[in-house]
């Protein structure tokens, strides 16, 4: 399991980076540190068939762990993250359009009460 590294991926306005970790396979589990406010969109301009987000393509995530700072998750950030059961969401007030699309293996999700907007086709292809 590769530990992650955060540093370098957050941009100056606390945001991971809509690329941080795309296809990247050796991540297993990953926990954001206190301070990143949210991942970047990585869905603008996409075709349907692709994802272009942070952790997208990322097939043997399994687990995230984001921090009470954290309150969206962009565009396409979790698409095809297929081993991917395990996400917790503190204080989420947005989800972006596709940000969980075919994460297959995601069979539970607890939305918490600050969220107040989920995007089209959010969690289009989980169980």
């Amino acid at each position: 399991m590769r530990a992650l590294r955060a540093a370098g991926k957050v941009g100056a306005d606390n945001m991971l980076t809509s690329d941080a970790f795309r296809n990247d396979a050796s991540v297993v589990r990953i926990v954001l540190p206190e301070g990143v406010v949210g991942v970047a969109d990585g869905c603008r301009g996409c075709t349907w068939d692709d994802g272009t987000g942070a952790f997208s393509g990322c097939l043997n995530l399994v687990e995230v762990v984001l921090p009470a700072s954290c309150t969206s998750i962009g565009e396409c950030a979790f698409w095809g993250c297929s081993s991917l059961t395990t996400i917790n969401l503190p204080t989420l007030t947005s989800i972006g359009v596709n940000a969980f699309y075919d994460c297959r293996s995601l069979t539970t999700i607890n939305l918490p009460t600050t969220l107040t907007s989920i995007g089209g086709f959010t969690f289009d292809g989980c169980s």
